[in-house]
């Protein structure tokens, strides 16, 4: 189950992000072409997309933070997927070191042998990072029109 959602969450934000589908648009699809049918993977794998597109500047600024700054060059869309679903598991919902790394190993599995070779690093690091590791200051520098009106709307 945790495969397919998995499989099934990075195709449907690749999709997102390279095709601009909408995220309801993109899971469908992705789910009809993975030939996903059972509903606690389709359930997990729509809170993945769901949370990930949400807090989509957040997850990409974590990921600068453990890659030393800037995101590794040449990063496929599938592979920025599964980093911000990985992101998201480890640092915003505290998941468990043995399942992080059966994310990873299911990542490899689903991307292809190599293709996370260049963010392997990036992978150990989030494991050990928190929030509060990445000052708010430069979260803020890294603020979308988006982010600020719902930061507004918060305050």
């Amino acid at each position: 189950m945790v495969e397919q959602a998995i499989a099934l969450a990075i195709r449907a934000l690749k999709e997102v992000e390279v095709r601009r589908k909408s995220e309801k648009l993109a899971l469908s699809e992705s789910a009809a072409e993975l030939g996903v049918g059972d509903p606690t993977a389709l359930r997990f794998a729509h809170r993945l997309v769901f949370e990930v597109l949400k807090r989509l500047s957040l997850l990409d600024e974590l990921i600068r933070s453990s890659s030393g700054g800037h995101l590794p060059a040449g990063l496929r869309a599938d592979v920025r997927a599964f980093l911000r679903i990985f992101a998201y598991r480890a640092v915003l919902e505290g998941a468990g070191r043995s399942e992080l790394a059966k994310m990873a190993e299911v990542g490899r599995g689903v991307l292809g042998a190599g293709a996370l070779r260049k963010a392997e690093r990036a992978l150990g690091r989030l494991t050990n990072l928190t929030v509060d590791a990445v000052s708010y200051t430069h979260l803020r520098a890294h603020e979308t029109e988006a982010d600020l009106v719902c930061r507004l709307l918060l305050e």
